[in-house]
């Protein structure tokens, strides 16, 4: 047994068996009565049916403890060394030394280099003497030309060799010597197979010329000729493009078929099944897949977006199944967790999350708006898909407000138009729900080997959940741990970006935000929140119904000259926070409508009983107390302004006192305003222009 450096190969594999590998030549040329036709035909298609049928064409077959198990390296098969069978009455094991006297072989063989006299011949004929055999293979290719020249040259010089020496060619080892000098020279057009080898030198012996022997593989093969009736690949074409998505075995049938009827040569299946699976057949007909089947994303260009530069930049917004157990709601059918998130483009964060059994425009709604909320800002952009909802008049309205703002809203029609969030959305099932003994796995499109859960598991798993009274509010605090754990873990713990210490979050905190718009948080709730008109009545007070909740706001002293004004307003106010609401103008449409300013909620002071509560009456009382002293003072600059005189002659806004000053300083005015006598002198004064004031008078009485 003489073993070759290629004769061996080893392989770790998962399990932590160490394979040894040995090739068909070293096993045919050991193992009497074994062929290669024998291994081809009988034990590998054996083997292959013992393996997966989407694992068949792998080069390495998977070790299914059955005889035989063969891969392929470098164009040529070996066999695992502790899978050959030692059956009677062949015992090919047996013909084979232990795996250690092997392996010492093999490296032995690695380092030793054998020279012996046939050598020296063959390597004289391939390096000098083959330039005389050119002649015997005009027609084809330098190369062809130049491989098929030196071959015939080496078969030559061995028949010559083995004529000289008298050699016995019932032995087999020249013909094994002549094998490694095959493989050491790289001689393509001579086989490696001692016993094929020893045919072709027995025919020269026979009386056969080197150029005879040694041809081109499957030359004069009529079914090597070339197919190439334009009509017969237009129709396969044609067939293989329709959506129908015909398998290739059927296409070559159909072909065949038309071809008989049309008297064209008919091709063989192997060359119509080869042609379709050519990778300009592929190119040609993904429209088979549909326009937007996954496959035919395989073969559709795209052009690559840069990423978000600063958080806020951009938003995406999506929707899906919590891929959580399902559970039952007040008695209801079983239901799934949906969640619609808000995802940050630049950092990975998920910055908003809403919750519910379906989705639905009011969960993307309430996603956007505890994102907004949450960072305090409003995106440069946000895209969406088309969601349920997404052509309603309230999103509209939402949409066009958004606007106003800056905000660029975007709506996607294509499968990879959010390609970054739906990343991100397995990462989260990656990093932290994987953890959950609710999860049931990946979607039902998911090809990956360990997307789901075995049948046994998940009967398991319901039947935990239900005895533990598994409820959506569980299923909502389940699903937050891992998008939490997913914003807080770092990107080289969960991720391949080995070199990215920080977590979503963190990346989400430290970005600089250029773009994005910091909204004051009145802007919020007129973007996101409810709104009802009603009437302002009682000094700022606002007494109004919520979800049949009866609640009372009133507006502060300070903001009371401004809310005077307005007898009817819009209030605005959030389901979650009912302390306090924003209060708009009344207007026909959202956008003319202008902030007033806040109100806060007045409970019902506590007056009687040990539960009397002073402090929060006299805190009441002197609210309304500040809003008299601003109505007197106010009262009193237009009092001011009029004058009292006027105030009295309009006889309204006046004290008795007011009065009596305004009717002497009437008089005084008019007595000023007489023409004036000549003077009397003291004989002719008779008294007759003595003035009495109002004064003088009461004094006489």
């Amino acid at each position: 047994m003489h073993i070759l450096p290629s004769d061996i190969m080893t392989r770790a594999e998962r399990n932590g068996r160490q394979v040894v590998w040995v090739s068909e030549r070293l096993l045919v040329s050991v193992c009497d009565g074994l062929t290669e036709v024998t291994l081809r035909t009988t034990f590998r298609k054996r083997y292959v049916k013992t393996v997966p049928a989407n694992r068949r064409k792998q080069d390495i077959m998977p070790d299914t403890e059955s005889s035989w198990r063969f891969a392929k390296f470098g164009g040529s098969f070996y066999y695992d060394l502790d899978r050959i069978p030692d059956k009677a009455p062949a015992q090919y094991r047996s013909k084979l030394p232990a795996a250690a006297e092997l392996l010492n072989a093999w490296e032995k063989a690695k380092t030793e280099k054998r020279v012996n006299a046939l050598e020296m011949v063959v390597k004289q004929a391939v390096k000098i003497d083959y330039t005389g055999y050119y002649p015997a293979y005009t027609g084809y290719s330098a190369a062809k030309t130049d491989a098929l020249a030196r071959c015939a040259a080496a078969l030559n010089a061995v028949h010559k060799y083995i004529v000289e020496n008298g050699v016995d060619v019932r032995r087999m080892e020249v013909f094994s010597d002549f094998s490694l000098c095959v493989d050491r020279f790289g001689l393509p057009y001579l086989p490696s197979n001692v016993r094929r080898l020893k045919e072709k030198v027995l025919r020269l012996l026979g009386g056969e010329t080197a150029t005879e022997v040694v041809t081109l593989p499957r030359e004069g093969n009529a079914n090597a000729r070339k197919y190439d009736d334009p009509e017969v690949i237009a129709w396969m074409m044609v067939m293989r493009s329709a959506g129908f998505n015909t398998t290739a075995v059927y296409i070559s049938r159909r072909i065949q078929k038309l071809c008989a009827l049309n008297d064209k040569r008919v091709p063989s299946i192997s060359w119509l099944e080869h042609y379709l699976a050519t990778t300009e057949t592929k190119n040609l007909t993904p429209r088979r897949y549909g326009a937007n089947g996954r496959l035919a994303m395989n073969y559709n260009g795209y052009v690559p977006i840069a990423g978000a530069v600063y958080a806020g930049d951009c938003w995406m917004m999506d929707g899906t199944r919590v891929n959580f157990i399902e559970f039952t709601q007040d008695g209801n059918a079983w239901q799934h967790l949906v969640v619609v998130m808000v995802y940050d483009v630049h950092s990975g964060m998920m910055v908003g999350r809403s919750y519910g059994t379906s989705e639905n425009r009011w969960l993307y709604q309430d996603a956007l708006a505890k994102a907004a909320t949450a960072c305090g800002y409003l995106p440069h952009t946000i895209v969406s898909d088309r969601f349920p909802g997404y052509n309603t008049p309230e999103w509209a309205e939402l949409t066009a407000k958004l606007t106003r703002t800056g905000t660029r809203m975007e709506v996607t029609y294509k499968m990879q138009g959010k390609a970054r969030m739906e990343r991100a959305i397995d990462m989260v099932q990656m990093a932290g729900m994987q953890q959950s003994d609710k999860y049931y796995g990946q979607g039902l499109q998911s090809r990956r080997d360990y997307a789901h859960r075995s049948d046994e598991v998940l009967t398991e798993m319901r039947q935990r959940a239900r005895a533990e009274g598994w409820n959506m509010e569980q299923a909502i605090r389940e699903a937050e741990r891992a998008f939490e754990a997913y914003n807080n873990t770092s990107y080289s713990e969960q991720s391949t970006k080995r070199t990215v210490k920080e977590s979503p979050a963190e990346l989400h905190q430290s970005s600089e935000k250029p773009h994005a718009y910091k909204a004051e948080s009145y802007e919020m709730l007129h973007l996101f929140g409810f709104s009802k008109r009603i009437q302002v009545r009682n000094m700022g007070m606002i007494v109004t119904e919520i979800q049949k909740v009866k609640y009372t706001y009133v507006v502060s002293a300070e903001n009371w000259r401004i809310i005077r004004k307005h007898k009817e307003v819009v209030m605005y106010y959030d389901l979650e926070d009912l302390d306090r609401v924003q209060l708009f103008t009344a207007a026909a449409r959202p956008d003319d409508e202008q902030f007033l300013c806040e109100a806060h909620e007045q409970k019902a002071v506590a007056w009687h009983g040990p539960d009397k509560d002073a402090a929060a009456m006299g805190k009441a009382r002197k609210r309304l107390a500040d809003i008299r002293q601003q109505n007197e003072a106010d009262m009193a600059e237009y009092a001011e302004l009029a004058g009292v005189e006027d105030r009295v002659l309009l006889g309204i806004g006046s004290s008795k006192e007011e009065r009596e000053k305004a009717e002497t300083a009437w008089l005084y005015e008019r007595a000023q305003n007489r023409p004036k006598k000549p003077q009397k002198t003291d004989a002719e004064d008779d008294g007759s222009d003595i003035v009495f004031t109002v004064d003088d008078i009461r004094k006489m009485y």
